[in-house]
């Protein structure tokens, strides 16, 4: 699980500078050093690992993924929530 959402994480780089050109900033305040090479290379090796480990012990895996998966119901009940709260 920690690799996909370290994946997951790499990902958002490319989110939050396209956010940060299109919102009207000039330049991006911060640097990632060889973005977005060294980004793409560090989420492709995320996906390697997390397709090896599948690979190796599907049972393990698909457990850790369904505890993960078993989270979504109170995430979007919470996130409903809070829509409500913010309304009224």
């Amino acid at each position: 699980m920690d690799s996909i959402f370290y994946g997951l994480t790499a990902a958002c780089l490319f989110v939050l500078r396209r956010r940060a050109t299109t919102s009207g900033a000039e330049k991006v305040a911060y640097l990632v050093p060889g973005h977005p090479w060294t980004t793409l290379l560090f989420i492709a090796a995320e996906w390697i690992v997390v397709a090896s480990t599948f690979t190796h012990d599907p049972k393990r895996s698909f457990i850790g993924l369904g505890i993960a998966v078993a989270g979504l119901p109170a995430y979007f009940l919470w996130r409903a929530k809070n829509r409500e709260g913010t309304t009224s």
